[in-house]
């Protein structure tokens, strides 16, 4: 595998910046070894843990395998009559004789049987259908056949697939054609001993993120696993994941053949599949989608993103650019491109078009206060933006145009549904997988009316006490918008250090624009922050308002983390303010850039790491609330992902091996993919500028160009930034209904443009420099954007894994070892382990 050397959002075949390494030494091979497992086992953690319960084989059967058309009589008869036609040819007293456990045979030549035995179970219900017409023409068909890539080469469930009878491809596909991912509508995994079960759940969970991330028609994925004789039923979706208790098959066999009766008679939307969805075939013979948003339809033309849609339970965001066309001949009818977004967000939660209209709705006040001669200060301004527009007019142009906002929905008989994801019952219990066991604890409910938890212990919980956990689950409904513009997002002008240091001004201009209205964003990051080429120049639209509500809002002490972990603002990962006043100190505001002083935080000789800041104030951890200077804080991140991310192109060959490591090292401590915030994160925000640049190793690389001192001053920003927490922390709080809160008045326009002016400064110093602006992208940013999953890593062997390096990072006289076609001679030239922590080098 060669890692594609560039940043996010560009065609990687396209652009002389972006080129290929492979790794030279055997140090990289192994330590990236490392890294590629624990991606893996951290990828599955989160993609199901928290995220799973366990309910009844019954209680499953209930809620997500019945068929509607039959009645509880009619389906007990059913299963009856099909019992009694298998019996002496595939089912006996000791169960599935086809399926018995042999040592002497593979768990593949085993559970091939699976697929005779569903055939055998569809004959016999078409014969108790024949005069009762109530099950119709079948849907799926189950096929076994092991490890087999479909046409798209997405390995799904490796034991077993229902395959639709009638495809959704465009031609009949010959039968020894792969199957089309998108005509998978379930499937299995199947292992001969229990204890293989936990080898068993990775590989279905595994296989079934892939079919969902590869199909955006699937709403849900309804699958099973058996481990020897033990067999379960699971229910993916994007809310949360149900798996059924375990039992046995063989000695309870109506329920296995109540769930394959299920599999093969099942409507395609009672098995996940999204009806309003559309399949063609571009000219160029490759696959695009129709939708029908707002009364119109379109077709996309390229996918933009769709890298949150890898998890399971997640709001599965896609992007697509796409054009009008005409719902029936699918022709074009415009040649303007739009942005076409699908997406699962939480049930209840604000549509963004609504959202937008009441920022419009609070901006058109403060106009029309203006016009009664109000004074500016007193809504928050200095001066007037632009005296030729309005303030709505003005705020307008850093947000996304909306055409379009609607939930999807769609229609059975006469019935209208919407399409949601509902949570599961929040006394399911939790369940723990086998490769991440939990310890037994007892059950911890919320006392309504408080923030706190208490355990209770082998009790009935109180009727008013609700799980925990019911704040991890949430139900989900889908949406689609469209945009009027399709725009590139920040990564996609992170290649060059003027566009990407201008497009910030333009963002902070919009953020201020937001607190005038009195909204909060809640979730900057470079893929929401995007960027429009118009004749006057690059122009940032903020987009996705989801998450964005009102500043004096009450809302939950409970309510799930909204954003991007590697920007979010370190107060906010706390859920503490961290830059109040000292209860033995003055109440008055500290002065400026003079960065904690007044928490008493115990300065450290470099390079040792300071530890988090003694919490004294009991007020910081009863109440937190997400202010203006959060979004102000994740615009800073922003800056900092460019320093460390990227280095500029024209020293990419002249950079040591030393230098690159420590600053990827220190990028990963900055932007690791976690809610909890690390030592480094809160230190890089309040220690002085000195401890920035000496801990991330941004000197040595810098220096090097002419511009490089002005981009390391920029993170005084930092400095600013305490400044303002100080000030506003200082001053004191008003009471509202919940909690408490600072006044918006306390927010002062001077913050942002203080940051603007810093910004700007520094993008003088680099528009003054006539050197190559040009940037070459180190590695992916951590917990924003994960590499395409890896190869499977064969036990013993670490050739096909290769770390993320750059070229910069390679010198031309490596050893002739790292280059041989011997496959052992990284390990002949290998040097014997030294004790402790050592830093990649070459020779």
């Amino acid at each position: 595998m060669e890692y594609t050397l560039g940043n996010y959002g560009h065609d990687a075949n396209k652009g002389d910046r972006h080129k290929s390494f492979s790794p030279s030494t055997a140090s990289s091979l192994v330590k990236h070894c490392k890294r590629l497992e624990a991606m893996n086992q951290w990828h599955l953690h989160q993609s199901t843990t928290g995220h799973t319960v366990q309910i009844p084989t019954s209680t499953f059967i209930e809620r997500h395998a019945t068929l509607p058309q039959l009645t509880d009589k009619e389906s007990h008869e059913l299963i009856a009559s099909v019992t009694r036609r298998l019996w002496g040819k595939h089912l006996y007293d000791n169960g599935w004789r086809r399926t018995k456990i042999v040592d002497n045979k593979t768990e593949d030549a085993i559970f091939a049987n699976l697929a005779p035995i569903a055939d055998a179970i569809w004959m016999a219900c078409c014969t108790w259908d024949k005069n009762k017409h109530k099950l119709g023409e079948a849907t799926c068909r189950m096929e076994c056949n092991p490890r087999q890539r479909t046409q798209s080469g997405v390995v799904g469930m490796t034991g077993a697939h229902f395959i639709l009878t009638n495809s959704t491809t465009l031609e009949p596909r010959p039968p020894s054609h792969r199957t089309d991912t998108a005509d998978i509508a379930g499937g299995g995994e199947c292992k001969k001993d229990i204890s293989e079960r936990a080898q068993n759940e990775n590989q279905l969970v595994g296989g079934v993120a892939r079919i969902l991330h590869n199909d955006p028609a699937r709403r849900f994925v309804i699958a099973f696993t058996i481990e020897g004789v033990e067999m379960r039923f699971w229910y993916f979706s994007r809310s949360h994941i149900a798996v059924s208790e375990a039992f046995d098959y063989h000695t309870n066999p109506e329920d296995f053949i109540r769930f394959i009766i299920f599999m093969t008679f099942a409507d395609v939307i009672d098995l996940g599949y999204d009806p309003t969805l559309i399949r063609i075939r571009d000219e160029d013979d490759k696959i695009q989608y129709v939708f029908n948003v707002g009364g119109k339809s379109y077709c996309t033309i390229r996918s933009l993103d769709d890298s949150s849609a890898r998890d399971v339970v997640t709001r599965a965001t896609r992007v697509w650019a796409a054009r009008e066309c005409d719902p029936i001949t699918k022709q074009f009818l415009s040649e303007h491109e739009v942005a076409l977004k699908d997406f699962w967000p939480y049930t209840g939660a604000q549509g963004e078009k609504a959202i937008q209209d009441e920022i419009d709705s609070a901006l058109r006040v403060l106009d029309k206060k203006i016009q009664a001669g109000v004074p500016l200060e007193e809504i928050g301004l200095n001066i007037h933006p632009d005296d030729s527009m309005t303030i709505e007019e003005y705020a307008r142009q850093f947000f996304l145009e909306i055409l379009a906002d609607e939930v999807v929905h769609f229609t059975r008989g006469d019935v209208v549904h919407d399409d949601t994801a509902p949570a599961p019952d929040p006394y399911d219990e939790e369940f723990s997988y086998a490769a991440f066991p939990k310890k037994a604890s007892a059950l911890q409910v919320i006392v309504p009316g408080t923030t706190r938890s208490r355990h209770v212990r082998g009790k009935t919980p109180p009727k008013d006490a609700v799980p925990d956990r019911i704040h991890a689950h949430q139900g989900r409904t889908h949406r689609r918008i469209v945009f009027k513009d399709c725009c590139m997002t920040l990564y996609d002008v992170a290649n060059n250090y003027i566009a990407y240091i201008d497009a910030m001004l333009d963002l902070l201009e919009g953020l201020n624009c937001l607190r005038l209205a009195g909204f909060v964003h809640r979730d900057i990051s470079p893929g929401n922050c995007l960027v429009l080429n118009t004749p006057g120049g690059i122009q940032v639209k903020i987009s996705d308002l989801e998450y964005a509500r009102r500043y004096d809002v009450d809302s939950s002490q409970l309510a799930p983390l909204t954003g991007t972990p590697g920007f979010m603002a370190v107060e906010y990962q706390k859920r503490r303010h961290s830059f109040l006043p000292d209860d033995n100190g003055p109440k008055t505001p500290p002065p400026q850039f003079q960065a904690l002083s007044f928490r008493k935080l115990k300065a450290q000789a470099l390079p040792d790491t300071p530890s988090l800041p003694e919490e004294i104030d009991p007020l910081g951890s009863t109440w937190f609330r997400f202010n203006f200077l959060h979004d102000v804080e994740s615009v800073l991140w922003l800056y900092c992902w460019l320093l460390f991310n990227t280095i500029p192109k024209s020293i990419e060959g002249s950079v040591s091996t030393e230098d690159l490591n420590r600053l990827v090292d220190y990028k990963e401590l900055l932007f690791r993919p976690s809610l909890v915030p690390t030592n480094e994160r809160f230190s890089f925000v309040a220690q002085q500028a000195e401890y920035r640049t000496a801990r991330g190793g941004l000197d040595p690389i810098y220096t090097q160009v002419p511009y490089g001192a002005s981009l390391i001053k920029g993170l005084k920003v930092f400095e600013d930034l305490v400044g303002f927490y100080a000030t506003v922390e200082a001053s004191e709080p008003i009471a509202t209904t919940a909690s408490f809160m600072w006044g918006r008045k306390e927010f002062s326009p001077d913050f942002y443009l203080q940051l603007q002016v810093r910004f700007t400064k520094v993008l003088q110093a680099l528009r003054a420099s006539k050197e190559d602006m040009t940037t070459v992208a180190l590695q992916p940013p951590s917990g924003v954007k994960r590499p395409e999953e890896p190869p499977a890593l064969v036990e013993g062997d670490c050739r096909s894994a290769k770390r993320p390096r750059t070229e910069a990072s390679i010198k031309p006289d490596q050893p002739k070892a790292s280059r041989s076609k011997d496959p052992l001679a990284w390990v002949k030239a290998r040097k014997p382990a030294r004790k402790g922590k050592k830093k990649l080098q070459l020779k």
